[in-house]
């Protein structure tokens, strides 16, 4: 970095190559602590000197703790390999020796011009990709093996398939399995399906816990649930299942995944899952695709007449004690959420509900606090989705559902704190059905 400019970072044409997945630090000095936010631009000259933000998309940090500040901010940045870059402001730096804890928080990732040495490139058949932007193009370097694990793909109907139903999915869902459907290295695969299996395997079996909990309590079937992975997940969404019984309508259709010509190979996905993550199979030895299209179809076809999503918007209507009208914001695919209907309600709806509509009965039934949403400036929608992963002691964990990085619910909110309490202990949910009407705007 020896390049670098006053006010620089990283300097103009730098090779990043030995600094990826690196935590890169600066120290800067404020003239007074950020108390409530910080507003902050990543930026780079065009050859007028004009400055271009790259963190176009977020621009803003909220303070978690006023209290505990040093005298400067360290920034921190980790540029990946794919050209991204997470940065991190650190108000107090943490010293367990002395009980300090850290007081930090975590912007949105961005994308930036980056630029790295031309030897990386191994020999063998090789192609130069260019990608026309609106503000920018890009080049990019294609070997032989991807061109022809991309080809294979495309001849696939289970691959094909998978990728048609991306924009009818759930958001939780939907980004596990366009993460698996770009994933190309063989060895990278086995853990993408798994994330995007056990992604469809956590939204049936909350759907079908908080479908069971509006007859009555599921608080035996939580004692037995400990963490969002797929033995537990499949348990509890057997266990909600059989309770519900043949009463299912926001569960209409789970139980295909058990049917006789399902189960066997449904087993079988978990068995290779786990001998694969525990280092006992190989990654080109299990159909990997293949277990994740069986899920993904029960799950799309279950909700062919269903809409995910959350309410925005919500005051009480006009002239009107006992009535709400707001938008129902349809949170399909990946952020940004175009699609919203206006709706009225008896029910005054708070915008951290995670809803699932059903267009039949005209009711949503509420998700949370198995999947809810709730405002994180870094994440990639408006007020980023979570899903509980795992109880841990008296706080659970709770997880964001396009990111790799986890939070306790203490962290977000205190009510977030007693919903939970509320599901373990009395096997209740934040709210029962809730009738809607709506109309498309």
């Amino acid at each position: 970095m020896g390049k670098a400019k006053p006010a620089d970072l990283v300097p103009s044409a730098q090779s990043l190559k030995h600094f990826f997945d690196s935590e890169l630090q600066w120290k800067i000095k404020l003239n007074k602590s950020p108390k409530h936010h910080l507003d902050y631009h990543f930026s780079r000259p065009d050859s007028n000197n004009k400055f271009y933000s790259y963190n176009v998309e977020e621009t803003r940090v909220n303070t978690r703790d006023s209290k505990h500040f040093d005298s400067t901010i360290t920034v921190q940045i980790v540029i990946r390999e794919d050209g991204t870059v997470t940065p991190k402001f650190i108000y107090k730096v943490g010293n367990l020796g002395f009980g300090t804890e850290e007081n930090a928080v975590t912007g949105r990732a961005f994308h930036i011009d980056m630029t790295s040495d031309a030897h990386e490139i191994k020999t063998g058949d090789h192609f130069i990709g260019f990608d026309f932007g609106t503000s920018n193009s890009s080049l990019c370097v294609l070997d032989s093996n991807k061109i022809k694990v991309t080809t294979l793909r495309q001849q696939s109907s289970s691959w094909s398939g998978l990728s048609a139903c991306i924009s009818q999915l759930p958001f939780p869902v939907a980004f596990s399995i366009r993460k698996f459907l770009s994933t190309t290295q063989k060895r990278d695969i086995p853990a993408a399906a798994r994330e995007a299996f056990e992604s469809c395997l956590a939204f049936m079996a909350y759907t079908a816990a908080a479908e069971a909990s509006l007859s009555s309590p599921i608080d035996n079937l939580m004692r037995g649930f400990r963490h969002r992975s797929m033995g537990p997940l499949k348990a509890m969404l057997e266990a909600a299942l059989r309770s519900i019984g043949k009463n299912a309508k926001f569960s209409n259709g789970f139980s295909d995944l058990f049917s006789s010509e399902n189960k066997i190979s449904l087993n079988k996905a978990i068995d290779d899952f786990n001998d694969h993550k525990h280092d006992k199979l190989g990654e080109q030895n299990a159909t990997w695709q293949e277990y994740v299209e069986l899920v993904v179809k029960v799950l799309s076809k279950s909700i062919e007449n269903k809409l995910f999503g959350y309410s925005a918007e919500c005051c009480a209507a006009p002239f009107s004690s006992d009535s709400y009208e707001g938008l129902f914001k349809v949170a399909n695919d990946n952020a940004p959420f175009i699609n919203s209907y206006t709706y009225t309600s008896n029910q005054n709806i708070s915008d951290s509900f995670a809803l699932l509509y059903d267009k039949d009965s005209g009711e949503a039934l509420c998700l949370s606090p198995f999947i809810f949403w709730f405002y994180r400036s870094h994440t990639s929608a408006p007020h980023g989705c979570f899903w509980l992963d795992k109880k841990e002691g008296n706080d659970a964990i709770v997880k964001i559902c396009d990111e790799k990085s986890s939070i306790s619910s203490s962290e977000l909110h205190s009510s977030l704190v007693q919903g939970f309490d509320k599901l373990y202990k009395d096997g209740k949910l934040l709210a029962g059905p809730i009738a809607i009407d709506m109309i498309l705007r």
